[in-house]
């Protein structure tokens, strides 16, 4: 016991004894500050990218990844039936899937909005199908780089022909939207009226998607 406590204070005379030399000889302390910076710009306003997304291992377009440039709804015989058809790929069969997809790189939060019109009835000549409906549905919202845009997920958004009737598909609130954003299109369906007369060929029409960079109203 004695012997632990003869340790205890030679450790304690040698540190004061450190401790009044280290004083002696006490050097100023002084810091110089270097400041760091980067700066951003805005960069392009939000934009529609219509190409598929890459397979990392092969390089080539994933189907169903990108904004479906056709939308084929079969052949069939001529009837006067209410009847539906859902898009499919020409030669697989496969069901046309698709992602809406947008960058916006402003920075600044603004939000946008995207519509969707068919710029008229599908028609073959001088023939049209008169009250057909084309109806898209939606899947999940995805986002990198900003809030995921609150407008878009799990809804039906129906056309009729009209090119005035257009429709928001998708929009980004203030605030919402920075960055790369999609939204899935996991069906179309066209539904033909019952008793509409049809002739033989191919029914044609036409969807426009646009994007206006301001949050939806």
């Amino acid at each position: 016991m004695k012997k632990i406590v003869g340790v205890t204070l030679l450790s304690t005379l040698l540190l004061s004894s450190v401790g009044f030399s280290s004083q002696a000889f006490a050097v100023p302390v002084t810091s110089t500050p270097t400041n760091a910076e980067v700066e951003y710009t805005s960069g392009d306003g939000p934009g529609i990218i219509e190409e598929d997304d890459k397979d990392p291992n092969t390089g080539k377009d994933v189907l169903g990844t990108g904004l479906p440039k056709n939308l084929y709804f079969g052949s069939h015989k001529i009837t006067k039936n209410e009847e539906t058809y859902q898009a499919h790929d020409k030669t697989s069969k496969i069901a046309t899937t698709g992602k809406l997809k947008i960058d916006d790189a402003r920075g600044d939060g603004t939000g946008w909005h995207i519509k969707v019109a068919q710029t008229g009835q599908f028609a073959n000549g001088s023939s049209t199908l008169d009250n057909a409906k084309l109806s898209i549905t939606t899947g999940a919202i995805d986002n990198l780089g900003g809030l995921k845009p609150s407008v878009g997920a799990g809804q039906v958004v129906e056309l009729h022909g009209d090119p005035k009737d257009e429709k928001v598909i998708f929009a980004a609130n203030a605030g919402e939207g920075n960055g790369s954003s999609s939204l899935a299109l996991d069906r179309f369906d066209l539904d033909v009226a019952a008793g509409v007369e049809k002739i033989k060929g191919s029914y044609t029409a036409q969807l426009t998607w646009t994007v206006t960079d301001t949050p939806m109203k």
